[in-house]
């Protein structure tokens, strides 16, 4: 199955230079807590998640006003339209990310997230999947 058959293709986007509160507006709008950043050409140059808003921003100090740009995440994991979903979960596997970008010539096509790998795998398989993103460093315990 190819990556263009699951991912979400109506994606919400925000320019780097918008402010947060603009971006967090969108989310709150849209019910959505990622979206990719595009620079003034449409390329997608990183994610903003609304954790990014409160952690990076709002507990760092910063207002609403800020720039998307200042507080995005520039790792971007990504794969193509007709790249095989297998591929696409081994990536978010590696990555510990439950959304990959879809990208085509640098331009957001869409979005897939751990709830569309469930909606198409079965379940031990997504499960799989989702135990492999969320994963995290073995700690002892006390």
């Amino acid at each position: 199955m190819k990556c263009s058959e699951i991912m979400q293709k109506e994606v919400v986007t925000c320019d780097e230079t918008e402010s947060a509160s603009d971006c967090a507006r969108a989310m709150g709008e849209q019910n959505i807590g990622f979206v990719p950043l595009v620079n003034a050409r449409g390329f997608v140059i990183g994610t903003i998640t609304d954790r990014d808003l409160v952690v990076g921003g709002l507990a760092a100090g910063k207002d609403g006003a800020s720039p998307n740009g200042d507080l995005m995440s520039r790792d971007l994991v990504a794969c193509s339209p007709e790249e095989d979903v297998r591929s696409c979960e081994r990536k978010m596997s590696d990555e510990k990310k439950s959304r990959v970008l879809v990208l085509q010539g640098g331009r957001c096509y869409g979005v897939i997230s751990l709830s569309d790998i469930a909606r198409v795998e079965d379940l031990s398989r997504a499960g799989e999947v989702l135990r492999r993103v969320t994963q995290r460093e073995e700690r002892p315990i006390h």
